[in-house]
């Protein structure tokens, strides 16, 4: 996953293996956090779609708030 000033590239996963989606911010409509069960969720509605991020896949609980922090900093712009 990578976060510019203009976009964030995440993982995408389909039927042909794993891809990354690049999402410019000025395609994002909503950033929204959902928790189900144990897990904790960004998903990020864009023109394309929507991708989601779980907490879990990040290295520790403090990397998934920053980037939640700033990802909501920049979509705002």
């Amino acid at each position: 996953m990578t976060l510019t000033r203009e976009s964030i590239t995440v993982p995408h996963f389909s039927f042909k293996g794993f891809r990354r989606r690049d999402i410019q911010f000025s395609q994002v409509r909503t950033l929204e956090l959902c928790q189900t069960g144990n897990g904790m969720f960004l998903n990020i509605h864009h023109n394309e779609g929507q991708s989601t991020l779980a907490k879990l896949a990040f290295r520790s609980e403090h990397d998934f708030d920053a980037l939640c922090s700033n990802l909501a900093q920049y979509v705002k712009r």
